[in-house]
């Protein structure tokens, strides 16, 4: 996994045909084996510092798509 603090750049891939590009900075981590937050997965956080109005339309629109499943 990352380092707490690194930037990375990510594609996001939210139902469409084509990934999102974003830029941001890893928040916090929490590896498989040594959990550090029992309330976190395993895996890493991202705070997005980039991204593009493609890529925020996506996103607002991935989200109404999941709203509407669970009404």
């Amino acid at each position: 996994p990352p380092l707490k603090g690194q930037v990375v750049r990510l594609t996001l891939e939210l139902g469409d045909r084509q990934g999102h590009e974003v830029v941001g900075t890893v928040t916090w981590v929490n590896d498989g084996q040594k959990r550090k937050a029992s309330d976190l997965p395993a895996g890493f956080g991202v705070r997005i510092t980039r991204i593009g109005l493609p890529a925020k339309l996506a996103i607002v629109n991935a989200l109404k798509r999941s709203r509407k499943g669970r009404t």
